[in-house]
């Protein structure tokens, strides 16, 4: 539309005119930036800018005049504030306001960049949650830096995740990590599938050893090899090989054992899912742990289900399924009969998946985030997982394939019908549940 001004009715100006000066009164004369109201009215002075900007009255110009004040003390947000920036500057562009190119005001800008934006820059070269690029929050970023002069910090990283996430013709989600040189579960995850598939065109030689050395791996810091790590190593292993060797098990039962012991001194405050793996992995490997070990482990599973019962939130068939197998049946945390208290709650049954708390997108800056249930493939595969171990079926079998298949894209699954973004592991659990509920 924005393309094609000329051919825009008078009345569809005259609209956006006239609703610009009814939130000019409503706004008054020193509009607060971190209020999401002022940046609606920016983005309407801007389209009206875009198609005549002979229409902007003398009172929207001083608005965005106004607004170049404030942005001397604009609150650390990556996207809203810097999407808002980049509005704020191509309107003053289209209004050929000397603002546009004013030095003090640019140079408040770049200092605000880079001391409250760059330090939020996270592992990928890019701005998202946990280490993952969200593609319009980074690209407002690049954009902001590009215009106002400045270096863009670790572009050569970010350009290397974005090109890892290209297939095909397109890209898949940013949403996930980039695939990581040391991501086992990952690895395990496409044995499987590949497996599945009948493919084993690839080099299994060289996909063993990076395995291999995840036992005698000595990285320490945020690399360090974790007993999850170890975990889904061995379970890749044996999808590889169809067992370990007699020097590979020897080498994971000592990584574990030593990765174990460190759990022995692990407070309540500091209690996570990796202590849930130490029993999985004795019976993988067919060991004993040590007996200081084995008693700890009790506290830290109780420290764990009272973490789940103090945070409806953190309530997942994933977190249930690791508080089961962290325990034998002598010294469960949690009976039976509580757990499917929780994964009842969790239970869709209108689409037969298992669900996960996530907050919806925002729709303003200053929103207090909302937890829901939305349906996810990951979540029902480890409901099914805990309910074979519990020797217990789904609620409805038919019905959790139907969702499953209803998830099926072009290339894998996604999380949801909803969605059509595959995902590697939505992938792998939907082929693992086909498998394990064909008849």
């Amino acid at each position: 539309m924005l393309g094609q001004a000329d051919k825009i009715p008078e009345e569809t100006k005259t609209a956006v005119a006239d609703e610009i000066t009814a939130a000019l009164d409503i706004s008054g004369a020193s509009p607060s930036l971190t209020d999401n109201d002022t940046w609606t009215l920016i983005t309407e002075i801007n389209i009206l800018s875009e198609i005549d900007s002979t229409m902007v009255s003398e009172r929207a110009r001083q608005l965005i005049s106004y607004a170049f004040k404030g942005t001397a003390n604009l609150p650390a947000d990556a996207f809203y504030v810097t999407s808002g920036l980049n509005l704020l500057l191509d309107t003053a562009k289209l209004l050929h306001m000397p603002e546009a190119n004013q030095a003090d005001i640019l140079q408040s800008i770049s200092t605000y960049l880079k001391q409250q934006i760059f330090p939020l820059q996270n592992k990928s070269g890019g701005f998202g949650p946990s280490g993952t690029i969200e593609p319009l929050t980074t690209g407002e970023v690049v954009i902001l830096a590009k215009r106002l002069g400045l270096e863009y910090p670790n572009m050569e990283k970010l350009l290397l995740n974005v090109n890892t996430h290209f297939v095909d013709t397109g890209w898949a989600t940013f949403y996930i990590e980039t695939v990581d040189s040391t991501n086992y579960q990952s690895t395990y995850f496409c044995i499987e599938i590949a497996k599945f598939c009948g493919y084993d065109n690839y080099d299994k030689k060289k996909v063993e050893q990076f395995l291999a050395g995840c036992f005698k791996s000595s990285v320490t810091g945020s690399d360090a090899v974790r007993l999850e790590d170890v975990y889904y190593a061995v379970l890749a292993l044996k999808a590889l090989n169809g067992k370990l060797t007699q020097e590979e098990s020897n080498d994971a039962q000592a990584q574990c054992s030593q990765l174990a012991k460190g759990l022995i001194n692990v407070s309540a405050s500091d209690v996570n899912v990796q202590f849930s793996f130490v029993i999985p992995l004795s019976k993988e490997l067919n060991f004993q742990l040590p007996e200081d070990v084995k008693n700890v482990i009790p506290q830290l599973a109780g420290n764990f289900r009272n973490s789940l019962d103090s945070d409806k939130n953190m309530v997942s068939a994933y977190s249930l399924q690791r508080l089961w197998e962290s325990t034998e049946n002598n010294g469960r945390a949690i009976t039976a009969a509580e757990m499917h208290i929780y994964l009842n709650s969790v239970y869709g049954s209108d689409t037969g998946a298992y669900n996960v708390w996530a907050t919806s997108p925002p729709t303003s800056a200053d929103q207090t985030p909302v937890y829901k249930l939305f349906p996810d493939m990951f979540q029902t595969y480890s409901a099914l997982q805990l309910l074979s171990d519990m020797g217990e079926k789904l609620p409805d079998s038919e019905k959790t394939v139907n969702y499953i298949l209803s998830c099926k894209q072009q290339y894998g699954f996604s999380q949801a019908p909803a969605s059509t973004v595959t995902d590697l592991g939505a992938t792998f659990a939907a082929l693992m549940m086909l498998k394990q509920l064909s008849p």
